[in-house]
């Protein structure tokens, strides 16, 4: 089981952009940046732990074998994720291997999962109903941005579909192995799934660094010089009251440094 990750942390996290996340992650931050995977609208973020939901390439023969004879009642994996979400968590649908061209959910999943609380939908599928989704106000990621007019279930080719075959399992997406209980934080420069024993690091030193940057900005416009600003010089930071977050962003750094 994942360990928990306090609201404080949640809430602290809301106020860092992926990039800079991305940043706080240290050397391997690309091991947990999912490709290819952006907003339905680039005005869209979310942050919270991941529900994830394996997607499976089957077999159509197989599906039909198994119509015709079934051994037990078929498995219905969204409705069993939508029971078990949790008001806060992210859906993650794992396996659409890039398939532009199949919606892995449409605009009533959609409705149903902001109607039991989540904080938003990543797939590395497509969505269809990409304009009822947009009227939600849901935030939702998909391959590239992406939506279709195909419905899930519709078939990859005359021998193949692609449907939902298990949860809160470890699942692909956008090349990265998702598990629950990760935290997903996601907005217009793409998606990152932040194991949680490295989150308090990545929440602190990217809300250190958010300071930093606003001041960088400041300074910029008042006319100082980029090399003073950017970063900003340590007699700017001492001045504005921020030489606690400078420190704890080097502190990170050199922490960094030294795995």
């Amino acid at each position: 089981m994942a360990p928990s990750v306090s609201k404080e942390t949640i809430k602290r996290l809301k106020t860092v952009s992926c990039a800079t996340a991305w940043a706080m992650l240290g050397d391997d931050r690309d091991d947990f940046l999912m490709r290819d995977i952006y907003p339905l609208d680039p005005s869209y973020k979310c942050v919270g732990p991941a529900l994830t939901i394996e997607y499976r390439v089957f077999s159509l023969e197989a599906l039909e074998e198994q119509r015709r004879r079934p051994v037990q009642p078929s498995r219905n994996v969204i409705g069993e994720a939508w029971e078990k979400l949790q008001s806060g968590q992210v859906v993650v649908g794992g396996g659409g291997r890039g398939h532009a061209d199949i919606g892995i959910w449409g605009d009533c999943i959609s409705t149903g999962f902001k109607a039991r609380g989540a904080a938003g939908l990543v797939t590395d599928g497509a969505v269809r109903d990409t304009p009822m989704i947009r009227s939600l106000g849901l935030p939702v990621f998909t391959i590239h941005g992406l939506g279709t007019p195909r419905a899930i279930g519709a078939t990859l080719s005359r021998e193949y579909a692609l449907l939902p075959a298990d949860l809160n399992v470890t699942v692909a997406c956008g090349s990265v192995d998702v598990k629950p209980g990760d935290i997903i934080l996601g907005d217009a420069d793409g998606v990152v799934a932040i194991p949680p024993d490295r989150v308090d690091e990545v929440a602190e030193g990217g809300y250190a660094e958010e300071q930093l940057e606003t001041l960088t900005r400041k300074l910029l416009l008042e006319g100082k010089p980029l090399a003073d600003s950017y970063p900003a010089k340590k007699e700017y930071v001492d001045k504005a009251g921020l030489t606690e977050h400078w420190e704890t962003v080097n502190t990170i750094r050199a922490r960094h440094e030294k795995r």
